[in-house]
Formats: structure tokens, sequence, C-alpha cells
């Protein structure tokens, strides 16, 4: 027989086996975690670095012409930098490229946007530019806001004195291949603007609150001082994505109202058969009535939209969140 000092050494020799295995496997654990960790955060840096917006004020070399002036005969300063029309131009605000200057106004100082180049304006009744009498372009004719602390805090939009030299002008259509279109607000409330100090406007559109110096610009029309507001048309595939989703909220909310007339009906039959009226009937009636009131609400919306008016919207979506716990509620019962 095997003595017992053989059987205790053989056990502990398992034990460390086993031992040595686990902690094997915890570690192979965990380098998996390790690695899927690291996945994720560099996707994740990946994405925001693609999708991250570049400021305006950054906006200075090749890569960005529709934020530069070509500066003829500028005069060159002892710090390396030009100097043309009262404005200088630093050390990483110009660049350079077949002979010519380049300037960044909107690196120097906040700056907007003509849409037709110096001593032009839009040909009545169409955005065509033409040479025009015309010199000077004063945005200022109408009054800077100061930018409020939430986008749609209107209340707080105060006009603030600011200095003649406060802007510094780049001139042509940013838009490129989307196109453009004419804000007016003489004939819609929703396209009123207002200029903020750093050059950006406020729009009254909650998805989209403000649009910076690449998706508009001003201009007038020949004959006329009154300055217009031409906003960029959304880039192409975010219109078809928004073409895409709208269908698909129709299909939706045509859904919830077909799914309506089922929801009565059985609530109806069970109000009139007595033998249905248990805790069970009596909770399913609940629940019913409370999706029939949540998809009427959520269809309203949807098909609705934007016409639908905000002190309505709010409304409905209290009861949407009402209605909707309550349905879930009382399938618990």
């Amino acid at each position: 027989s095997k003595s017992p000092s053989r059987k205790m050494t053989k056990r502990v020799s398992r034990q460390g086996s086993y031992l040595t295995v686990q902690k094997s496997r915890r570690l192979e654990i965990i380098g998996v975690l390790s690695a899927i960790l690291v996945g994720v955060v560099g996707t994740l840096v990946i994405i925001a670095v693609r999708h991250a917006v570049t400021p305006i004020s950054a906006r200075c070399g090749p890569k960005y012409p529709e934020f530069a002036v070509g500066l003829v005969d500028p005069r060159e300063d002892d710090d390396g930098g030009y100097v043309m029309e009262d404005m200088t131009y630093p050390s990483g605000t110009f660049w350079k490229a077949n002979n010519t200057i380049f300037g960044c106004p909107c690196s120097v100082k906040p700056c907007i946007r003509k849409c037709c180049p110096p001593g032009h304006q839009f040909v009545p009744n169409t955005i065509t530019c033409e040479a025009s009498n015309t010199t000077f372009f004063e945005p200022l004719r109408h009054p800077v806001y100061s930018k409020p602390s939430n986008s749609q805090a209107f209340e707080e939009l105060k006009p603030v004195k600011v200095d003649d030299n406060h802007f510094s002008i780049v001139y042509g259509d940013a838009c490129g291949e989307n196109g453009q279109f004419m804000r007016e607000p003489d004939q819609f409330e929703e396209d009123r603007t207002y200029l903020l100090p750093d050059g950006k406007l406020l729009t009254v559109d909650r998805n989209h609150p403000y649009l910076d110096q690449s998706k508009y610009c001003l201009e007038s029309f020949s004959g006329s001082d009154v300055i217009h507001t031409m906003e960029c048309f959304e880039d192409q595939a975010e219109l078809v994505i928004q073409k895409r989703d709208g269908w698909a909220i129709l299909l939706l909310a045509s859904g919830m109202v077909i799914s309506v007339p089922f929801f009565l009906a059985t609530f109806l039959v069970y109000a009139i058969l007595p033998q249905l009226q248990n805790l069970h009937g009596k909770s399913l009636m609940c629940h019913v009535m409370s999706l029939t009131v949540a998809y009427v609400c959520l269809a309203i919306v949807q098909f609705g939209r934007e016409n639908v008016p905000p002190q309505l919207c709010v409304v409905l979506a209290f009861i949407v969140q009402f209605t909707f716990l309550g349905s879930f509620f009382w399938l618990n019962v």
C-alpha cells in the first residue's frame, strides 16, 4: 500500500496544478478583457476624431480656401506677419501658394461671411452676384446680441455694443454643391436669426440652433440696403437619411393607428362580458386603454411633427410618458 506521505504529496501536487491552471485561465480572461477594452476605447477615439468639428478660428490653410482672402501687396511687419487694410495677420494666420499670400481673417478676430465679392451685390430676384456701386458692407446695421447660456433662452438675448471693426469679413459662397436658400423672417417667424459677437447666427431651430460661417452668408440686393441671410442646404447624404427616417416614422405612426381599433375592441369585449371582469381582465382593460391613449398621442406627434404647437407638444409628451409607464405597470398585476 502507498504511504500517507506519498498520497499527501500527490494531493498537494494536484492542488498546485489546479491552482496553476486557474491562475492561467484568469490571466487569459484578463488579457482578453483588456484587449476588448483597448479596442472599444480605440474605436471611440477614432470616431471622436473623425467627427470632431474644427473651430472656425482654426480653419486656416490650403485645406480651407473658403476661409481665406488674397492679400494684395501686403506690408510685412517686424514679427514676420503681414498687414493689409488695418488688419494684421501674425504668424499662423496666413499661408502661401503660387506666389500668393492668403490671410485667414477668422483666425485673427470674429468674422462674418459675405456672399458676393467686394463691390458686388445680388441681382434682384436672383442669387447671382453683379458689380455695383456699393463698396462698403456694413452688417452692423443690425444689432449684435449677447450669446445666451442656453440656445433656446431667447429671453436672455440682449443687444451688445461692439466696435465697427469688431468683425472681419470673408467672401464667397461656402455651400458648394449643396446650394443655399434665403431666410425670410418677414414672412416666417422661424426664419429669424440673431447675430452673435463670435460671428455665428442664432436661429429658432431646436435641432440646429447655431449657424457658423461655413453654413451661412450675408448679402444685400442691388438698390437695397437690407441685408439678407442665406443658409446652406444640408448635406445631400443627411437629406437622404432624414427622408428615410421620415418614412420610417410615418410607418411607425401608421402601425400605431392601426393598432388602436383592436385595442378598443379588446376593451369593449372585456367591458361587455361580466365573466371576463376578474382581476386579470380588469388589469388587461387598463393596459390596453393606456396603450390606446399613448399610441394616439404619439401618432399625433409623429404625423404632425413641426406643425404641432409647442404647448400641445409638451402636454402630449407628458401624456405619452405617463400612459406608457402605466401600460407596463398593469402588466405586473
